[in-house]
């Protein structure tokens, strides 16, 4: 599923908003943590009837980080299981697949378990395409950039996107609001004297919970300007076969990756910028840092 040319569609852009302060991302609401932590507690005691409760509530609550997301899906949809619930649990696991790609039942669990599991697998196999989330940035000192924002979404579960970025060294960042499928924002130029911008990305439910992201306010992901040489052009060895207009360039996207790719693109007038795909990939802890079964 690799993709090697030049992307000639042009996405939709959408208008940021400059915020006062860094934005403060929640690690998820008090209340819906409170009833997390009672699921997976209760989970843990084999009392299935309140860990299926306490995790519709946690997910009904919302505002949960990605891995909370995930972990209350997986409560919910094992607890199913436990209560004899095979739709509802199908139901889950299709929802837990679509957080997690990578989950597997535990191969201690026996074949009630695995059957709604395998049932989710098989509906994520007849789809055209996988969820996931891809982003590419590309940033100039002399001419406006774009963050572009892919979301891949056969659910409809993702109902908004929110993009963040600043120019190092800003300790503020612009927020902007993406739409679902394919758009972009638009990143002015980089003021004088910065050369990195720093930026993440969320995709949320309709409850505000984390389905896909990339970076974070503590941990952005970054493009990063090309040094021009004396002369004010860039130096040969950036320079790029591709003239003005700007092309994006999409060296490997995949459906699941751990990749991060780079590639320059020339402007007129000797400007190089930079070009940086990154694709959302799962990773799911639980709260002592192992993998979550």
């Amino acid at each position: 599923m690799l993709v090697g040319a030049a992307l000639l569609l042009a996405p939709v852009a959408v208008p940021a908003v400059l915020l006062t302060s860094s934005p403060a991302w929640a690690e998820g609401s008090e209340l819906a943590k409170s009833e997390l932590a009672k699921a997976e507690q209760a989970y843990s005691a084999l009392d299935y009837p309140a860990a299926n409760a306490a995790a519709s509530t946690a997910l009904q609550r919302g505002d949960l980080t990605h891995d909370e997301l995930v972990r209350a899906t997986r409560i919910l949809a094992l607890s199913s299981v436990a209560l004899d619930k095979p739709a509802a649990a199908k139901d889950a696991f299709v929802l837990l697949l679509t957080y997690d790609p990578t989950y597997t039942v535990d191969a201690r669990l026996g074949p009630r378990y695995r059957e709604p599991f395998n049932e989710a697998k098989g509906f994520w196999s007849s789809q055209s395409s996988k969820p996931g989330m891809e982003t590419q940035v590309m940033v100039s000192a002399r001419a406006p950039g774009s963050i572009r924002v892919t979301t891949r979404d056969p659910t409809s579960v993702v109902k908004r996107v929110i993009v963040s970025y600043r120019w190092a060294p800003a300790k503020n960042f612009v927020q902007a609001a993406a739409k679902t499928g394919d758009s972009h924002v638009d990143v002015p130029a980089a003021p004088a004297g910065a050369t990195r911008l720093d930026y993440f990305v969320r995709a949320e439910d309709s409850n505000g919970s984390v389905v896909f992201e990339n970076g974070s306010a503590n941990a952005p992901r970054f493009g990063v300007v090309q040094a021009e040489n004396a002369s004010g052009g860039a130096a040969k060895e950036n320079k790029s076969v591709f003239a003005s207009p700007i092309f994006w360039v999409v060296t490997g996207v995949l459906v699941a990756g751990a990749a991060t790719t780079i590639a320059l693109v020339a402007t007129q007038g000797g400007d190089t910028s930079t070009v940086v795909s990154n694709r959302w990939t799962p990773s799911l802890r639980c709260g002592g840092g192992a993998r979550c079964e």
